[in-house]
């Protein structure tokens, strides 16, 4: 395999964003990967602020205009939409979303506010273009 030129090895290098769901809030804000990505991880490096069985799910767009977000469905399964129950505890936990493909926004959604606010980063994988 041939050495990867400068612009490759910036494509390929992994993109990171920061973003958090308030406290109280059921809804992060929109975190813009600034491109489109194959495969997204969500690492929430403290969980302590998910209410006791809390569902997390997501929106994606594949452009930067929020009014495209929609549910992530999973992949497997087109006709159900994407949930995890993530820890209720002060342990870190991650989900890889490879049925993300394509997006540039993402929003966490819960289906219970926050007792305390959730930070998290999104790694954008494989970038497109």
């Amino acid at each position: 395999m041939p050495p990867r030129t400068p612009v490759e090895a910036v494509e390929e290098a992994p993109v990171l964003r920061a973003g958090s769901i308030d406290s109280g809030e059921t809804d992060s804000a929109v975190v813009d990967l600034g491109a489109t990505y194959k495969m997204l991880r969500i690492i929430v490096p403290n969980c302590a602020g998910f209410d006791a069985d809390s569902t997390l799910g997501a929106a994606v767009a594949p452009t930067a205009d929020p009014a495209n977000l929609r549910a992530l469905y999973e992949e497997n399964d087109p006709e159900t939409i994407w949930a995890k129950t993530p820890p209720d505890t002060a342990v870190s936990c991650s989900f890889v979303l490879t049925h993300a493909y394509g997006s540039q926004l993402i929003r966490l959604q819960l289906d219970k506010v926050t007792t305390a606010a959730v930070p998290f980063v999104v790694v954008g994988y494989g970038r497109f273009g």
